[in-house]
């Protein structure tokens, strides 16, 4: 239950429900003091189970609240009301982008608006040491008047600091909050990296630039974890096969700005616009028209032919050259082969032309809508196309979804075993199992893919929330957990992280002796690592030795290597040895 029409909420009095979304729904407010209406944002209910969030929202709101940038949302206000987290700011009278792109596309002076104002924002953030993490077409917002298409107005980026807030959460919501938006994806988010820089958010600007020139994001398919695979794995479509009008400066942009690797990004926004913005206005890009969207992965139906995806510029363009060889004929009294060959070329325009008006009238196909249906279609692929890692898992997912643990459980071990040295396989599945709940499961998979790849430092840090959660003190997993640890001790025996989980687990068994163990050889292969010196408080505090904790746990605090899931359970865990 969030907050109601005609409520008071602090000041402010709710007049209007605006939207809402899997994060967070959002009202129009009216503050009768300022004689201003404000725009209310208040966190999905799910967020006040989670340990430690009060002070995460507190702390991330004071930061983002600090942003003062003409195209940037601001937030005057953040507070609780009856539990739940809020977030006051600007009302913006006007719509999103995501909105304006339904009426149709923009034109290339447009296009390029939309990037210097959103990239300005961008940059003035990320000069504050803040990312986005969720740039999108949604959270792009325009002052234009709706009735009048030629005018986009004042451009202004909301929703920072909303991701943020959420990552550090172990529901599944904020799990999903941590991977982003499917579509906008950066490769690392996907993968679960939390060191992320201003590539991420380089990335997801470029995909919905790509959008604005071509008229679709370059991944979609039936799941997100389908989108998210192919962000991390699949090339990137070219643009001039969506849209034969992107010219190649603007397509070699795209391409930069959209990298796998980040290193092969441009370093900063600024560049990355300039580029653009050069890019557009030496080729005259002509607006693309929404494309249907074509994935690399299953599940979609096949591509259409090339010319059905340009049927509004490229036929025009080819009965012109084909009358010009006509003429070209006829000057040089070219007989009979050159015209039969205008003739073919005529008689080729029209099929192409009856192909394209017969594509766009066929009716799309039916669109899978309960989830035995999408059940059905992937477990039709898998028998067609046994070797797919990525339909057995997505198959798993969906298995899991349906509450079929044992069968969800054989499709994944399917894409892992066909897939073995594929890490986004197994974070894919380990981030999934534990946002359900399943984290014995997530941890075997997380263990799966490190005796393979022992030096995944994603994996690593998947591993490690799983096992702080099965080793807590009291837990009925700890035998469970023992077992992943000593089995990732012995894949991995030079690897402190190893020696870290199994002493973590030891230490909730009791078993001190052999926990000091493990945490002395994690402490002699790394001895600055903060998870070893984490664990090494906990040791001292079981033990007794309050003052030698505490020095363990401010040491390990302020380590520049400390993520920040690990600086929390710092927090925690030094909350509990003060009390």
């Amino acid at each position: 239950m969030t907050f109601s029409v005609g409520e008071n909420v602090g000041a402010y009095r709710i007049v209007a429900q605006l939207g809402q979304g899997g994060m967070a729904t959002v009202f129009k407010a009216y503050h009768p003091g300022l004689d201003r209406y404000v725009a209310i944002k208040v966190l999905h209910p799910a967020f006040k189970e989670e340990a430690n969030f009060v002070q995460r929202f507190n702390r991330e709101a004071r930061i983002v609240a600090q942003l003062e940038h003409p195209n940037i949302v601001p937030v005057y206000d953040f507070a609780e009301h009856r539990g739940l987290a809020y977030l006051v700011m600007r009302f913006v009278d006007g719509e999103t982008l995501k909105a304006r792109l339904k009426r149709g596309p923009l034109r290339p002076d447009q296009i390029i608006q939309v990037a210097r104002q959103v990239g300005a924002a961008l940059d003035y953030a990320h000069q504050q040491g803040i990312l986005h993490r969720d740039v999108k077409p949604s959270n792009v917002l325009l002052t234009g008047d709706p009735e009048n298409p030629a005018a986009l107005g004042d451009i202004f980026l909301a929703d920072f600091g909303l991701a943020r807030i959420a990552q550090a959460g172990e529901s599944t919501l904020s799990r999903d909050m941590m991977m982003g938006t499917p579509q906008y994806i950066s490769p690392e988010q996907a993968k679960g990296t939390r060191d992320l820089d201003a590539g991420a958010d380089i990335y997801s600007l470029g995909v919905v630039l790509f959008e604005l020139v071509t008229g679709r994001v370059p991944f979609s398919a039936d799941t997100p974890y389908s989108i998210i695979h192919d962000h991390i794995f699949t090339p990137l479509p070219l643009p001039t096969s969506i849209n034969p009008n992107v010219t190649e400066e603007v397509e070699r942009v795209l391409l930069k700005a959209l990298a796998k690797e980040r290193a092969d990004r441009y370093p900063e926004v600024n560049s990355f616009v300039t580029a653009f913005e050069q890019a557009i206005k030496a080729g005259k890009v002509a607006p693309a028209e929404p494309a249907p969207a074509k994935s690399a992965t299953i599940f979609t139906p096949p591509p259409a032919p090339p010319t059905a995806v340009a049927k509004h510029k490229a036929p025009a363009k080819k009965r012109k050259r084909s009358w010009l060889y006509v003429g070209i004929g006829a000057l040089l009294l070219l007989c009979l082969c050159s015209m039969l060959f205008v003739a073919g070329r005529v008689v080729n325009q029209v099929q192409i032309n009856a192909t394209a008006t017969a594509q766009a009238a066929a009716p799309p196909p039916k669109e899978p809508t309960t989830l035995e249906e999408q059940i059905a279609i992937v477990e039709q692929h898998t028998k067609q196309h046994p070797a797919d890692a990525v339909a057995h898992l997505e198959l798993g997912l969906l298995y899991l979804e349906a509450g079929n643990v044992e069968a969800a459980e054989g499709q994944m071990r399917e894409a892992v075993e066909l897939r073995p040295e594929d890490e986004g396989i197994y974070l894919e599945v380990g981030q999934y199992l534990v946002g359900s709940g399943q984290r014995e499961l997530a941890g075997e998979v997380y263990v799966m893919g490190l005796e393979v790849l022992p030096k995944s430092r994603p994996l690593r840090t998947g591993l490690a929330q799983v096992l702080w959660g099965l080793s807590e003190p009291g837990s009925n997993n700890l035998d469970y957990a023992e077992g992943l640890a000593h089995r990732l001790v012995a894949a991995a025996p030079d690897d402190p992280m190893s020696h870290v989980f199994l002493a973590r687990v030891l230490i909730g068994q009791g078993k001190m002796d052999e926990a000091r163990m493990e945490v002395d050889t994690a402490l002699e292969l790394a001895p600055r690592l903060p998870e070893a010196h984490l664990v090494n408080g906990i040791w001292f505090r079981k033990v007794g030795d309050l003052p030698q904790a505490r020095r363990e746990f401010q040491f390990a605090l302020e380590s520049d290597f400390a993520e920040e899931w690990l600086r929390l359970e710092i927090e925690r865990e030094l909350e509990k040895t003060d009390n």
